[in-house]
């Protein structure tokens, strides 16, 4: 959670600006994600990962394989 805002809001903002919008984007959470959520992020995320789902490497691989598919 951040302080000032929730990460949804966080992304909304982000994803407004065509400079930012270009920024590949992984969010990772330990909460549940409700359809609307998922409506929300559908578009604007490049890879939704919730945390309950992987160990580390498993987190690792997944930021090494978006890494190597996004341009630099």
């Amino acid at each position: 959670m951040i302080p000032v805002m929730d990460g949804l809001k966080f992304l909304e903002e982000l994803i407004t600006s065509p400079e930012e919008r270009a920024i590949p984007i992984m969010v990772i959470t330990s909460k549940e994600i409700t359809h609307a959520d998922r409506l929300l992020l559908n578009g604007g995320i490049e890879k939704l990962i919730e945390k309950k789902s992987l160990d580390q490497n498993g987190f690792l691989k997944e930021v090494r394989d978006m890494l190597e598919f996004c341009p630099s």
